[in-house]
């Protein structure tokens, strides 16, 4: 089964449309953004081209302030959503994060559900996440006990004319540490990044 928390409610329209289209009954879009804390009402930004590259307001997050369109969403954090069916009736559990920034706050809002998660795939933003959060995030993660990392995918900074390189990265894997992982985002490079215990 898979969980979509969308918090965009024209993501979230054109996720239902193709939910349908496809005629996928294991998916379930929940219209709420991943926070550290639920029941908030935040403000999120996007550029009218590119709804999906939506992020919430953070003093530390300077990707909000080059967004055009504003509007207010709620919070949820995940340690508290009634999963159905629950967490416990799956054998292994993926869990996506790609929320623009905001990583440190929706890791916090799921402290309890990491027990249960077999491996984490994030997308790391150059453009907005800061290295100071960064470096807080890796401690979390590292904290509670998700130590191993691996590139799968890195875009560079020109974008997708490096794809040749980055389709490569996808079918080899490579190790990395919390160092390369500042580094590589310090150069403005994108990365899609496999994290385990």
């Amino acid at each position: 089964h898979v969980f979509a928390f969308e918090c965009h409610p024209e993501s979230a329209k054109k996720l239902e449309n193709g939910i349908r289209l496809n005629r996928c009954e294991n998916i379930t879009v929940v219209p709420f953004a991943v926070s550290s804390k639920s029941d908030q009402v935040v403000r999120l930004g996007h550029v009218a081209t590119n709804v999906g590259a939506s992020c919430i307001e953070n003093p530390s997050n300077t990707f909000f302030a080059q967004r055009s369109q504003v509007h207010e969403c709620r919070t949820v954090a995940l340690d508290w959503w009634p999963f159905s069916p629950p967490l416990e009736s799956f054998e292994s559990i993926l869990l996506k994060l790609d929320v623009e920034g905001h990583e440190l706050e929706a890791l916090q809002g799921m402290r309890g559900i990491l027990a249960r998660v077999d491996k984490i795939l994030i997308e790391f933003s150059p453009y907005a996440a800061s290295l100071n959060k960064l470096a807080a995030l890796t401690s979390e993660l590292k904290a509670a006990g998700w130590s191993k990392m691996e590139s799968v995918l890195s875009i560079p900074p020109d974008g997708w004319a490096g794809a040749p390189r980055s389709i490569q990265a996808v079918l080899e894997p490579r190790p990395l540490s919390v160092d390369d992982l500042h580094d590589l985002m310090a150069k403005n490079v994108m990365l899609e990044v496999l994290v385990s215990r």
